[in-house]
């Protein structure tokens, strides 16, 4: 049990060492407010995030969610349009797989599924990105979104995707 946890531990923090590095080398330093459409309705698929319909209250308040979400934001926020949705929230793209078993085919423990979470959406941003784009409109994104786990005020992740 002892190495399972300490396997647990270790791709856990590989996972969030991951995410600060992206962050910091995609979002661009200068965030400017404008204009948003759609503010945290729509679940990036794409990227293998979903939201499901919780069926119990939030121990966290919506107000407190947003105050944890706005501390922990890598970018500025200020003037961004705010909106917080109350799911279940999965990451289909983060899980770990057994050493001994470490194939394609192999057993995934997913570190994100059904969570109970609010997921702050930050829209309204022009947000740079300071790696090389793909093509012209992978540039800038508007929205920045922050989930916080519903139960412990936790910050589970940070994305942006659009």
């Amino acid at each position: 049990m002892k190495k399972k946890l300490g396997l647990l531990g270790a791709v856990c923090t590989i996972v969030v060492l991951t995410v600060i590095v992206w962050i910091f080398f995609v979002l661009g330093p200068g965030v400017v407010a404008q204009s948003g459409q759609g503010c945290g309705n729509i679940p990036p698929a794409s990227i293998g995030i979903r939201y499901g319909q919780a069926s119990s209250p939030s121990r966290l308040r919506q107000s407190d969610a947003i105050r944890l979400a706005r501390g922990a934001a890598t970018v500025a926020t200020t003037g961004a349009q705010i909106n917080a949705r109350f799911v279940l929230f999965s990451n289909d793209n983060l899980f770990y797989t057994s050493e001994e078993d470490a194939t394609e085919d192999s057993q995934k423990t997913f570190l994100y599924r059904d969570r109970p979470a609010w997921i702050v959406s930050f829209c309204g941003l022009h947000i740079r990105s300071r790696g090389r784009p793909r093509d012209q409109n992978q540039m800038v994104n508007s929205e920045l979104n922050i989930v916080v786990d519903a139960d412990t005020g936790e910050i589970l992740q940070e994305f942006t995707y659009r």
